[in-house]
């Protein structure tokens, strides 16, 4: 992890260029879809990134040296079980090689196991997956298609991806990849950028921590919510618009006690408030795994994106079932400071 270089101004607009050659090169003509498995693959990196430590584990998103395309796209469907279930509460029904193996641990014979598990493969990977920028459906299409995803592994794997303060060449190289790639529907619509900012800075976000605070409340910062949260800009604008004066606050400032300013002082680091105070609902899941990418890509990760309808009952669906924060006597928090 710490042979990562941090992207810079450069990077980012070399790196949507040359993904954009080799979509051209490979001749991948449904652009809608290439964008959203590019998306996949930088959940897969910001869960190997967040998992391993900075010295000691290999990373596990990279293509090395004489390695099959079977190994490495095992390992990146893992990756993405693994971030689809951490970050979005989605169970991905999907078998992975080490539950396979401890299974094939009671079968005696090895030409047994090995029939087992080239069965296993051939199901789960030469068919389309979650890593298709060309169609899949023998180990011919297979094998071409992965010719793609090396290079937009190779593409990817020198840099960092997940940081702890906003990074502006990766939120700007996202935004191109949003304004390239996804395709909006009937009914969807992608507020710009700039308007997402002038709307944040309209609402009176200090007033309500002012407010909060003189009625000592433990909890001061306001709680937002976003309940068609699309690509995420109205969540990424109002969390650098709080961080603003989080940065500024002080623990003279804070009326609530000392219990008030251990909550405040252990989670103003890093953006850590924003699992808090901070959700997104998105009906549809590939926008909700956009969202959840945005808020990675501008400093925090935290904040609660739940794939499910913003118009359900709170109470009754499964979607929020503890996803919301939990108030007094187990009751689910139901009320934000700010619908944006």
């Amino acid at each position: 992890k710490r042979d990562l270089k941090d992207l810079s101004r450069e990077d980012g607009g070399d790196i949507f260029n040359r993904f954009a050659e080799i979509l051209r090169r490979n001749v991948v003509s449904d652009k809608t879809n290439a964008y959203n498995k590019i998306f996949n693959l930088f959940l897969c990196k910001i869960v190997d990134e967040y998992e391993k430590d900075e010295d000691v584990a290999k990373l596990e998103f990279q293509w090395e040296e004489g390695e099959s395309n079977e190994i490495v796209l095992l390992r990146l469907n893992d990756l993405y079980k693994r971030g689809m279930m951490n970050y979005l509460s989605l169970d991905i029904s999907a078998v992975t090689i080490s539950q396979l193996e401890q299974e094939l641990e009671n079968i005696k014979t090895k030409k047994d196991k090995e029939k087992i598990k080239n069965l296993f493969i051939e199901q789960k990977l030469y068919t389309s997956n979650d890593f298709a920028f060309k169609e899949v459906f023998d180990k011919k299409t297979f094998d071409l298609n992965c010719l793609v995803v090396k290079e937009v592994i190779k593409l990817l794997e020198p840099y960092k991806i997940r940081y702890e303060t906003k990074q502006q060449f990766l939120g700007d190289f996202f935004e191109k990849l949003l304004n390239t790639g996804i395709k909006q529907e009937v009914g969807q619509f992608f507020t710009p950028v700039p308007i997402a900012q002038f709307i944040c800075k309209s609402l009176p976000v200090f007033e309500i921590i002012q407010n909060k605070n003189n009625d000592k409340e433990i909890n001061f910062l306001p709680y937002v919510i976003d309940y068609a949260s699309g690509s995420g800009h109205f969540l990424t604008e109002m969390m650098e618009e709080i961080n603003h004066y989080v940065e500024k606050i002080n623990n003279d400032f804070i009326k609530g006690g000392a219990r008030a300013k251990i909550e405040f002082n252990s989670l103003k680091e890093n953006m850590l408030w924003a699992k808090e105070y901070i959700y997104g609902i998105e009906k549809d899941y590939r926008l909700a795994k956009t969202t959840k990418i945005s808020t990675f890509l501008n400093g925090d990760g935290d904040a609660t994106v739940i794939c499910g309808d913003g118009l359900d009952n709170f109470s009754k669906s499964e979607d929020y079932k503890e996803r919301l924060k939990t108030v007094k006597h187990g009751k689910q928090n139901e009320q934000f400071n700010i619908v944006v």
